[in-house]
């Protein structure tokens, strides 16, 4: 698989996204299953982009699968100690980019993500849990990125906000957390235990 990397990055990039959107399938029927009677259907609409936009964020973001785990940390935890880099303003803006999505679909499906601190928690927690998970593969731990990626999710919220006019929930849902919180595990875990076998099976056949 290394050398194939080597020879066309591009086929394999795309080929490790579209197992990531293939491995996402089985999640939007569980997610079907147990959110589908409360969920209206611009609700059930909003989770699947979600689960698919959550899941391409995933593999883009290095997260490795369980025959690549390995433990050799790099981390900067000061603040835009790499604003001299060339690239800072590029690298910056593409986390922020990335984490917008994430800001404005959560206020689309669940009522507590129409408050802006809520939404804002969200994302830099989700954030974090990337950047504590690439301390196992190879990407670099970075303060900057949770940065970006909270500011990506802001800037995600409020465009929501303004194209839609959602209000602040009156009632926000007990749940809503729990199902989120559900719904990361559930991708991630798809993605960390099927994803590379599923591929290795299929580019397999494909090659008899």
């Amino acid at each position: 698989i290394v050398s194939e990397k080597e020879e066309c990055p591009v086929i394999d990039y795309l080929t490790e996204c579209f197992f990531s959107g293939v491995c996402a399938l089985p999640v939007l029927l569980l997610l079907r299953l147990a959110f589908g009677k409360r969920l209206s259907g611009g609700g059930r609409f909003f989770l699947i982009l979600y689960v698919l936009y959550i899941s391409m964020m995933f593999n883009v973001v290095g997260l490795p699968a369980i025959p690549y785990l390995s433990w050799g940390p790099s981390l900067n935890l000061i603040p835009f100690s790499d604003f001299q880099d060339r690239r800072f303003f590029l690298l910056s803006g593409m986390n922020v980019l990335m984490f917008v999505p994430l800001g404005f679909l959560l206020p689309m499906i669940w009522g507590r993500f129409r408050s802006f601190g809520d939404t804002l928690v969200a994302g830099m927690l989700t954030s974090l849990s990337i950047e504590l998970l690439q301390l196992f593969s190879f990407r670099a731990t970075d303060v900057d990125d949770l940065i970006m990626n909270t500011l990506g999710t802001v800037v995600g919220f409020l465009l929501a906000k303004l194209i839609f006019r959602h209000r602040i929930a009156v009632f926000r849902g007990r749940k809503d957390w729990l199902e989120l919180m559900m719904v990361n595990a559930i991708v991630l875990l798809t993605i960390v235990f099927v994803r590379y076998p599923l591929m290795e099976v299929v580019l397999g056949l494909l090659k008899i």
